[in-house]
């Protein structure tokens, strides 16, 4: 899961995540799911602060050749 908390000019805090479909490690896809769910200045304002964080992480292991067959 990413998730991205804002904190506005006025000090209001903004807290939004998205769980990604599979586990990734790419960091473009990381930084694409992040920017997805911030909030755009037009509904929140000028932005003081940004915070990114990552939960859910598993240990490294084999995807599924075919997921279609498991």
């Amino acid at each position: 899961t990413v998730t991205v908390k804002t904190r506005t000019a006025d000090f209001r805090a903004h807290t939004r995540s998205l769980t990604l479909a599979v586990p990734t490690e790419d960091l473009d896809e990381i930084i694409a799911a992040s920017r997805s769910v911030m909030p755009h200045p037009e509904e929140s304002g000028a932005v003081r602060l940004v915070g990114v964080s990552l939960s859910g992480l598993t240990d490294e292991c084999q995807g599924a050749l075919f997921p279609e067959l498991s």
